[in-house]
């Protein structure tokens, strides 16, 4: 099945029909990608990973305060349409 996808693929690409091209190449990718899925090769691998934190959690809080603090720290203004409502 795969080959004769590939000699289309080919014969498309001498005539430079593109429409072919375009439509062959999403066949081609999806079928290889159903076998690689067939055979495992989309299998997740586990893998290990060793984290050393070297702060506190309070300090790591602190840190987070502050930086929070020092984004909303800005001048407040009301929106006009809303002190309009108000009144």
């Amino acid at each position: 099945m795969r080959s004769v996808l590939f000699e289309r693929f080919a014969d498309a690409k001498v005539r430079e029909d593109n429409e072919d091209l375009v439509m062959l190449a999403k066949e081609l990718r999806a079928n290889i990608s159903e076998t690689a899925k067939l055979h495992g090769a989309h299998a997740p691998q586990r893998t290990e990973v060793d984290v050393n934190v070297h702060h506190s959690a309070s300090a790591i809080i602190a840190e987070a305060r502050e930086r929070l603090l020092s984004v909303v720290d800005a001048e407040v203004v009301e929106i006009p349409a809303l002190t309009e409502i108000r009144r």
